[in-house]
């Protein structure tokens, strides 16, 4: 019997071992596709941290943000242009 993981226990793991996450480590947290991951964070629903033209989500908001079911995290993130 392999151990079964769930996202959030795998979220925890990359939280001890990585600072930030990239794009295709979200999207596959996630089990969606990539596209997703950088309409979220266009849209302000998803907390990322910029880059340049990079974007990266810092495992703690990226944990906070599954929790609260997927909303943005600060109520004035729905007021910020796209």
């Amino acid at each position: 019997m392999g151990v079964h993981w769930n996202r959030l226990d795998l979220l925890e793991a990359y939280m001890e071992t990585t600072k930030l996450l990239r794009a295709p480590e979200v999207a596959s947290l996630l089990r969606v596709p990539l596209p997703r991951v950088y309409e979220l964070a266009r849209s302000g629903n998803l907390p990322v941290v910029h880059l340049g033209r990079q974007i990266r989500v810092h495992p703690d908001e990226l944990d906070k943000w599954m929790r609260k079911g997927g909303r943005p995290l600060a109520a004035d993130r729905s007021a910020r242009p796209a």
